[in-house]
């Protein structure tokens, strides 16, 4: 897979964690969600057991094992919708991150594109205001624009579905909140992303961070192009917080919290 100028793979900028972009793609902050452009990356020390929420959470925890100091066990959505996805998180700020986690935990892989990512986000967690026929052809182009360069860098035919055991994954490890109201819910979001061409192929994978937002309206949490936007313009030219994997001691100097995943 092709890297780009600092030596991380070029799929880094395009990855599922950029769901909650199609906000910021209807902002006008697109460019936002990767920052400085370039993805961070810790010890390559994988992300350890201890956040086994996601797929393939088979890692032993390392010998240096530094246990983070703050864990959350998210609330659960109280429904699912027709799409299939879950909704209906309370009226809290912990109910704000699992929504935006649930958002930013996907997968791409065979016969499951961006394309579909994106319409899964857009139908169930993309406040209904902001749903219009441009907002949705914005946002399908966009997808189907990721889906081509993932493959491209997967060095994959760009027209062809991806081969069985190929895949591009984000799964949320954990979370800073930064400003919480009853309304509205500012945070930073931190993921492992990981992409593997095929069955075969060695995984590859790095972590990232997104700041994110959540509305509350008509009795649940969305995304929102207005929350967004508030949210660059209030922290975006903060310091991103260190990236650091669970287990890892900057994790807690970073002030992360980790998921603990419910019984």
């Amino acid at each position: 897979m092709s890297p780009n100028r600092t030596g991380y793979p070029r799929w880094l900028g395009w990855g599922i964690g950029a769901t909650t972009a199609v906000v910021l793609l209807l902002t006008g902050y697109a460019a936002f969600f990767s920052g400085d452009g370039e993805p961070s990356r810790t010890s390559d020390r994988p992300a350890a057991a201890a956040t086994d929420t996601g797929p393939d959470q088979t890692y032993d925890a390392p010998s240096d094992w530094t246990e983070p100091e703050r864990w959350a066990v998210l609330p659960r959505g109280a429904r699912t919708d027709r799409f299939g996805n879950e909704v209906g998180f309370p009226q809290t700020a912990e109910g704000a991150v699992a929504m935006l986690v649930a958002v930013n935990t996907a997968e791409v892989k065979a016969g499951h594109t961006f394309v579909d990512v994106q319409h899964g986000v857009y139908d169930s967690y993309l406040i209904p205001r902001d749903r219009t026929e441009e907002n949705k052809r914005k946002i399908e182009r966009a997808a189907a624009e990721s889906d081509t360069a993932v493959r491209r860098d997967m060095s994959l035919p760009e027209n062809d579905d991806l081969p069985p055991g190929a895949y591009s994954r984000n799964h949320v490890i954990g979370f800073k909140v930064i400003e919480a109201s009853p309304t509205e819910v500012t945070m930073w979001l931190l993921s492992r992303a990981t992409v593997r061409p095929g069955e075969t192929e060695k995984e590859e994978g790095a972590y990232t961070s997104l700041l994110a937002a959540a509305e509350w309206s008509h009795g649940d949490w969305w995304l929102s192009a207005a929350s967004t936007e508030n949210a660059i313009r209030r922290h975006g030219r903060e310091q991103r917080p260190a990236i650091a994997a669970p287990g890892d001691a900057a994790f807690n100097t970073a002030r992360w919290t980790a998921i603990r995943a419910a019984s």
